[in-house]
């Protein structure tokens, strides 16, 4: 009767202490233990000249004589000496595990140590990864582990704040989180770190699913009871009733994904093919022909499906080449058209552009098929801002392809609906061994605890500041106003998910914008928004010695970030050329304002291959707090952060997809010319009657 379990008694070479905490633990109250060998950076090779993982080729030699590093012999403890009485009168067996831990750096250590777990003797495995990066790998490779943990005397652990990595690694890939309490006991610096990492942490996964508690005792005096621990959980916001998983029911999971880790996988059985009874016998358990007939299909659904798609951008090229713009009459519907009541409520400048607008939009769907099936007077309201043409079949390719996702999205209901109606009615199928499988939702207490959190890091953390500079939205085109918005709510966002966010500013803001653009950014209308917004210029609020304007025109470059700078990033997203925005206006605006300007030292650390060195508002907050964790680490925040399709040539790239964006964009242009014809032939039959 599996009761409770301490997965982490560190052994540390002396046989005599690590006995007597397992003594202890057995008088406390556990009957299972795991003795744990912490090998630390044991797998982690010395890069030289900050040179990058080795290639696959120099992997096999990193010793000299082709070996990966070899193990420790796991510690187990001979029953005999241990009192067992207790746990027998309940009716409970002890059992011991043995369980390794070790730090992961890079993909190379990653490598190294999934070598060298192959015929492991331990029964658990678990890792400390030191960054985002290697979580996600050892999420998606890392069926060799079974526990993530981490050590609080790092302090800050910032990938504990990506809620979706760890969701994905502990619902879809089953690895399990620990919190260790020992550390705590003694230090007051590491006993914060505990309880803000495990905050952060728990508030994450709902009700502590996923997560155990651990002592990683090395003394008796780091060790507490199962209920002590289980009292700890309420410093970090968990509820009483919930305690129990974290050193029962979670345990247990763990111990199960090992069990099934060393189960057996594969197997052959080797039968004379004269022994009839003997085939048809296996024939009836194992039903061969069925499995190599889904062999066959699987092999073929992925070649089918790589070929599909070089066939169809080939088949789309040359359709979009070869397709002929023809006039096939205005096929504008009644619902397409503005309601009378939005009519009435123009003014007569804003209606003598409705009349051009409609206008151009009858002449563009007589031409070109990929048109919405109903514009709505929200809809006409953004045309009527579109200055030019192009502006205007571009918003209606966007509408139309709004249009295709909520049908797409309203099929996918439906399928969902059926799903849980065939679940309910159906017998529940068994779970998975070692899998996690909880649902994922966002908690009212995640909100709170950002509120709070972003509250505590204005008032006591000495930070940088970001500040957007929204002089130039107004002057924007329909487009490029709506992926300003969407990028300044992701930059807010994903700042307010960090351990310790930086107070953000938007500054020069025009409430006057188009209701939109500020839809997008929705925390503008929260009550609860603690974000500053101001008409005011940024040289009014912040010490103009301390601002720096950030753009890629300016001539010195970032090197350093002290903690009190005022990064100023212009409020520009560059996906369409702004013909009302100058090319240089960030560095224009600096010298304007007389503050000091820099650029990211992107020549210096990222060899850009393709496309313009311009980055996106949320890439750049991201470059400059990664910068800021790291000490200065450029090189690993800029590699990070900067998109791949930018340190990818041409030849790297899939020609297809360029080809076929071509081919759209070609006729596009053909579009456009003959709607420009249309409306200058109308033009001319006006004036003649």
């Amino acid at each position: 009767n599996f009761q409770f379990a301490d997965l982490n008694i560190r052994f540390t070479g002396n046989k005599e202490k690590t006995l007597n905490l397992v003594r202890r633990a057995i008088r406390m109250g556990y009957d299972s233990v795991a003795i744990n060998i912490d090998v630390g950076l044991f797998f982690c090779p010395e890069l030289k000249n900050d040179e990058g993982p080795p290639s696959k080729k120099r992997k096999k030699k990193e010793n000299g004589n082709g070996s990966v590093p070899s193990l420790p012999e796991p510690y187990i403890i001979d029953e005999n000496l241990l009192d067992l009485t207790s746990l027998n009168k309940e009716g409970k067996k002890f059992r011991q595990y043995t369980r390794l831990t070790c730090d992961l750096t890079d993909s190379t250590s990653v490598f190294r140590l999934q070598q060298a777990l192959k015929d492991s003797p331990f029964d658990i495995v678990a890792v400390r990864p030191h960054s985002l990066d290697i979580l996600n790998t050892i999420a998606k490779k890392g069926t060799f582990v079974d526990i993530i943990t981490t050590d609080n005397s790092q302090g800050r652990i910032c990938w504990l704040t990506k809620s979706k990595a760890l969701q994905g690694a502990a619902y879809e890939d089953g690895l399990t989180f620990e919190i260790i309490y020992s550390t705590a006991l003694k230090d007051r610096e590491a006993r914060r770190n505990l309880i803000t990492n495990s905050r952060l942490l728990l508030n994450i996964f709902n009700f502590g699913r996923g997560v155990i508690i651990s002592s990683g005792a090395e003394d008796l005096s780091e060790l507490r009871g199962p209920y002590d621990a289980m009292n700890m959980t309420v410093l970090f916001g968990i509820d009483s009733k919930y305690a129990r998983k974290f050193v029962s029911e979670n345990p247990l999971n763990v111990l199960k994904r090992s069990s099934s880790r060393k189960t057996l996988k594969c197997t052959y059985i080797e039968v004379p093919i004269n022994n009839e009874k003997e085939l048809d016998r296996y024939k009836e358990i194992v039903n061969i022909d069925e499995i190599k007939k889904n062999m066959v299909i699987q092999f073929f659904c992925r070649f089918i499906s790589l070929s599909n798609n070089l066939i169809l951008s080939k088949r789309s090229c040359s359709y979009f080449k070869n397709k002929e713009v023809i006039w096939n009459g205005v096929l504008l519907g009644r619902s397409n058209y503005p309601s009378e009541e939005f009519i009435k409520s123009c003014d007569e400048e804003r209606k003598n552009k409705l009349n051009v607008k409609i206008k151009e939009v009858e002449i563009i769907s007589g031409f070109f098929d990929f048109f919405p099936t109903k514009i709505s007077d929200y809809e006409w309201s953004v045309l009527i801002k579109c200055d030019t043409l192009k502006q205007t079949l571009d918003q209606i390719i966007f509408f139309k392809k709004k249009e295709l996702l909520k049908e797409r999205d309203k099929i996918k209901e439906e399928v969902k609906k059926n799903k849980k109606v065939v679940e309910k009615n159906s017998p529940q199928p068994l779970q998975v061994v070692g899998i996690n499988n909880f649902p994922i939702g966002m908690n009212k207490s995640i909100i709170k605890y950002e509120n709070q959190n972003y509250t505590h890091s204005l008032l006591l953390n000495n930070t940088p500041k970001i500040v957007i500079d929204c002089r130039y939205i107004p002057n924007l085109s329909i487009r490029a106003q709506h992926l300003t918005g969407l990028q300044i709510s992701y930059v807010i966002s994903d700042n307010r998910k960090r351990l310790e966010p930086w107070p953000v500013c938007l500054a020069n803001f025009t409430y006057s914008l188009n209701e939109s653009v500020i839809k997008q950014m929705n925390f503008l209308k929260s009550e609860k928004s603690l974000d500053e917004v101001s008409t005011k210029n940024y040289t009014e609020i912040y010490d103009s010695s301390k601002v720096v304007y950030l753009s890629p025109d300016a001539e010195d470059e970032l090197e350093h970030i002290k903690g009190d700078e005022v990064f100023v990033i212009g409020g520009i997203v560059d996906r369409v050329t702004e013909h009302n925005i100058p090319k240089h206006a960030s560095l224009e605006a600096a010298m304007k304002d007389n503050v000091r300007c820099a650029k990211l030292p992107l020549d210096k650390y990222v060899k850009w291959k393709s496309g313009r060195k311009y980055l996106t508002l949320t890439a750049v907050v991201n470059i400059l707090q990664d910068v800021y964790d790291s000490n200065d680490d450029w090189n690993y925040s800029l590699q990070k952060n900067i998109p791949v399709r930018n340190v990818r040539g041409p030849e790297e790239k899939h020609s297809g997809n360029k080809e076929l964006l071509a081919s759209i964009r070609e006729y596009n242009k053909r579009v456009l010319s003959a709607v420009e014809e249309k409306l200058n032939y109308c033009d001319i039959i006006k004036d003649e009657q």
